[in-house]
């Protein structure tokens, strides 16, 4: 496969490794990460999702070199494709674990796309970034008409959209997709560390702060305060809030329950 996925202590790791196309996605892969999607939407205990790739570079987006090989490209089958890829990434970021995605190299198009899904994202600082798409005259998959405008603002969104330019690790950090940039050769560590962090914080409290969060993109502010009230109540009975506080009275770390997070 040229999407693997290994699970281990509460954590699942996508690997993309199709080095051959640069990582690109073509429909092989898109099915694939369909049915990765499925199998941790199944999973219990979930609490972090690594996706990272192989080789020289994260992705170059779409797999191109295939369709330009396709006897007769089908616009009902790349449409189908858009729709599962669109469809995976979505079920992966409303699952209750944090996705956190380490980037290299080169991201690009639907490569981008992807990366956007992720609760945090980590870049190497050689990293380069291209939405890719007016370069062959197609629209944006993935959503990404609807991250870039709500994370770096419209004007922003559309200028990168119509100038398919190369940007740099830091112009995407001042904009709000990227969390961290590291040297290149940290990059796998600073991953594994973020993820032994998260292991470390209380699963219930982390997966009602992901949902509020993801819910604040579409409720309106009375909504919001509404379903704030309502975790709030939930997590006070909860045996790690009792543990925070105990903790806080008695000036010590507290002792979370590092069970599962659903």
């Amino acid at each position: 496969m040229s999407i693997r996925l290994e699970i281990q202590d509460q954590v699942a790791r996508i690997l993309i490794s199709h080095p051959a196309r640069m990582n690109a996605l073509g429909e092989t892969q898109i099915r694939q990460l369909e049915q990765i999607s499925r199998e941790l939407a199944a999973q219990q205990g979930l609490r972090v999702i690594l996706l990272k790739a192989e080789g020289e570079v994260f992705g170059a987006g779409g797999d191109m070199r295939g369709l330009a090989q396709e006897a007769a490209l089908s616009p009902q089958r790349l449409a189908e494709a858009t729709a599962v890829f669109a469809a995976s990434m979505l079920r992966l970021q409303q699952l209750p674990a944090i996705m956190i995605a380490g980037v290299h190299g080169y991201v690009g198009g639907s490569s981008f796309a992807m990366m956007n899904f992720a609760d945090i994202v980590i870049a190497a600082r050689f990293t380069r970034f291209n939405t890719g798409y007016m370069r062959f005259a197609s629209g944006p998959d993935g959503a990404m008409s609807w991250w870039l405008p709500r994370l770096a603002g419209y004007r922003q969104a559309l200028q990168w959209l119509l100038l398919a330019e190369n940007l740099t690790p830091e112009e995407l950090q001042t904009a709000g997709l990227i969390n961290l940039i590291v040297p290149d050769e940290q990059l796998h560590d600073v991953l594994e560390k973020m993820a032994a962090r998260i292991l470390r914080t209380p699963p219930q409290c982390v997966a009602a702060v992901k949902k509020l969060l993801l819910a604040s993109q579409t409720n309106n502010i009375e909504q919001q305060i509404a379903m704030e009230t309502g975790v709030m109540a939930e997590l006070a009975g909860s045996p790690d809030f009792q543990e925070g506080v105990r903790a806080f009275a008695e000036k010590r770390a507290p002792r979370f329950d590092q069970g599962q997070g659903r």
